[in-house]
């Protein structure tokens, strides 16, 4: 093909940032209909392919949640359907590995920056035995989950600064 044929196009679509304080509290489940494929490189690409996170999402609104926990083929969480998990036990801060099928998120990169995360498996009967669990994006920050299937979780006393948008 020719080279002078080729052309680069871009659209930008500018809209103003919701206001986030107004957001509900997430209610999320652990899905059970879609797994995130950890061997595909795909999961390492942040694109605009969310046919699995749109799923997971759609068996989380089935079952009155909001948000949905994404697990990887060998059974250890990966993410959110909107971004990177975080979750604390006794004071120190776990995240799930990137070779587990997590993405290496800007709001999580910057988070883990700030403080001191340990990266490694983490099962789903830990996260519903943790003492907090909470998401980063790059639109809403850090969000601390209200609950996780069940379980209820007490509003976080973390000193953890919530705020990563990049704007």
């Amino acid at each position: 093909m020719d080279d002078a044929l080729i052309k680069t196009e871009m659209i930008i679509r500018l809209s103003v940032l919701p206001i986030l304080n107004s957001a509900p509290p997430i209610r999320a489940i652990i899905a059970q209909s879609v797994r995130r494929n950890e061997g595909s490189p795909l999961s390492r690409i942040k694109s605009f392919n969310y046919g699995d996170n749109i799923l997971a999402l759609r068996e989380a609104m089935a079952r009155g949640a909001n948000e949905a926990v994404m697990v990887n083929n060998a059974g250890y969480i990966t993410c959110t359907t909107t971004g990177n998990i975080f979750m604390t036990r006794s004071g120190k801060i776990i995240t799930p590995s990137l070779t587990d099928g997590a993405l290496d998120g800007i709001a999580r990169k910057l988070f883990m920056m700030q403080y001191k995360v340990t990266e490694r498996s983490i099962t789903p009967e830990e996260l519903l035995t943790a003492d907090h669990v909470f998401l980063t994006n790059s639109i809403r920050g850090a969000v601390f989950f209200q609950s996780l299937e069940d379980k209820e979780f007490a509003p976080s006393s973390l000193d953890i600064h919530t705020e990563f948008h990049i704007l």
